[in-house]
Order: structure tokens, then C-alpha cells, then sequence
């Protein structure tokens, strides 16, 4: 590693079928200083052949790439991101990163987890069989 080095580390994922709502949680080596550039990105990657990490996973490439959301920086040290709702489509997760020192192994390790966002026709349906729950037992009890 060479002094002031800047890192970018990508990952690339499909959300199908969507919407799902995301949490991304990224901790680094509490043994090194980063400077900048250090963030961290969520970006939608669309059209081109962006099927691993590449030249084609780059905005000169032949993808379109849009940021999504930026994960929240905590002291050069750490990420994270709640409730980020994707739809479906191909994202990629991007960091940056410059280690402020030499002869170290600088590492990280990482948390990405989905759920599936209830559809709101599922929602109201569930509320109406509430209501005629509630309606039913009351004419009951009269």
C-alpha cells in the first residue's frame, strides 16, 4: 500500500423483485487513519454490461451509473445507511477509502440486509379486514 493510495472497492446486485428496504453497515480497521476520499456510495447501474466489478461498472463505461443514496460517514471509520428503499433494477455498492499509513493491512468487513416492502394494496386490504373484524364484533356484543 502506498501512502495516500485512494482504494475504490465495488460491489454489484440485483434487487428483483422489488421494492426492498436496505440497511448497509461497513466498519474499517479501527488501527488506521483514513483521509479523504473516504464515502461511500449506493448506485443504480443501468443499461451496459455491468455483470462484475470492471471498466463497464464506471461512469466512462458503457453503464449509466446514478447515485442512489450516500452512506453516512462516522469518523473515517465507519458507513451505514437505514432504510433505503430499492426498486428493482441493478445497483452497485461503492467505497472509497485512502489509508493515512504504510505497512498495515487496512481491512473492513461489512452488514447488507433486505426486506420486502408490504405492496400498499396488501396494506389497505389488511385494514379493511380489521375494520369489518371490529364492526363484527361489536354487532355481536349488541
Amino acid at each position: 500500500m502506498i501512502l495516500g493510495e485512494t482504494n475504490i472497492d465495488k460491489w454489484v446486485f440485483d434487487i428483483a423483485p422489488g421494492p426492498v428496504a436496505g440497511y448497509f453497515s461497513i466498519s474499517f480497521n479501527p488501527n488506521i487513519r483514513y483521509t479523504s476520499p473516504f464515502n461511500g456510495f449506493v448506485q443504480r447501474v443501468d443499461g451496459g454490461t455491468c455483470t462484475t466489478v470492471g471498466a463497464a461498472c464506471t461512469q466512462g463505461g458503457s453503464a449509466t451509473i446514478t447515485d442512489v443514496a450516500q452512506l453516512d460517514e462516522t469518523g473515517k471509520a465507519y458507513f451505514f445507511l437505514n432504510d433505503l428503499t430499492l426498486e428493482t433494477n441493478r445497483f452497485m455498492l461503492r467505497m472509497r477509502y485512502t489509508p493515512d499509513s504504510t505497512n498495515i493491512v487496512h481491512s473492513y468487513t461489512g452488514d447488507v440486509s433486505f426486506e420486502a416492502v408490504p405492496a400498499p394494496a396488501v396494506l389497505g386490504l389488511l385494514g379493511i379486514g380489521l375494520a369489518g373484524m371490529g364492526i363484527t364484533s361489536r354487532r355481536k356484543k349488541a
